[in-house]
């Protein structure tokens, strides 16, 4: 697992500060590149705006 700083309060999870640590996590435990997680996630968003 990876360390993060301590977890606040936020709103929403895509503007968070520990959004890139979360993106880390999630890749780690897809077992793929943080580059792959991240380009799914914005493609993802421009969809659905």
């Amino acid at each position: 697992m990876i360390a993060r700083p301590d977890p606040s309060p936020d709103p929403s999870p895509l503007t968070s500060p520990l959004n890139g640590y979360r993106l880390a996590e999630i890749a780690a435990y897809l077992g793929v590149h943080y580059a792959t997680v991240s380009r799914h996630l914005a493609r993802s968003e421009r969809q659905h705006v």
